[in-house]
């Protein structure tokens, strides 16, 4: 049996059983703290139980008696302070619309705004911003899909965080 974890980018091994593990066939209790220092956390998080037959032509079973995320959980995934500033989605993914958090880093009258793009690049929505943090809606007239949304301001520099529309 092999207990995995994977963020849609990356996969860990958590643990490895096989045939000759000492007390197979028992109810083993495991923790595993600290899965930021493993590989980064995510939205689309999964675990995956793999159970395989040593020798062919057996009955293989395996099962988990009881899980658990234990933890801070956010809705939105926060990203770090950037030479324009911060942005967060509450709800990612989302459906209908999402609020994007906005915070920017410079306190100068440069205009800012925020630019949510498709995934070919195209720009499909644009909100200019008059203050130096708030919250704004976005996303209610898209379709399904991923998107990209980015704090930019009159220099091209820019932050962008990814968000996924479902239907």
């Amino acid at each position: 049996m092999k207990v995995k974890l994977t963020n849609g980018t990356t996969t860990v091994t958590l643990e490895t059983i096989v045939y000759n593990t000492t007390a197979n066939g028992t109810w083993r209790h495991r923790t595993f703290a600290n899965i930021s220092s493993l590989l980064p956390l995510t939205t689309t998080m999964k675990m995956i139980v793999e159970i395989a037959d040593y020798t062919p032509g057996h009955v293989v079973e395996g099962g988990l008696d009881k899980f658990q995320v234990l933890g801070a959980l956010a809705t939105g995934i926060n990203e770090s302070i950037s030479a324009v500033g911060q942005l967060n989605a509450e709800g990612n993914p989302f459906r209908g619309s999402t609020s994007i958090n906005y915070n920017l880093a410079d306190e100068n009258k440069i205009q800012n705004s925020i630019v949510v793009s498709d995934i070919l690049g195209n720009i499909v929505e644009k909100h200019s911003l008059s203050t130096n943090s708030g919250k704004i809606s976005v996303g209610g007239n898209l379709s399904a899909g991923v998107y990209f949304v980015s704090l930019m301001n009159e220099n091209g520099i820019n932050r962008s965080l990814k968000i996924v529309k479902t239907q």
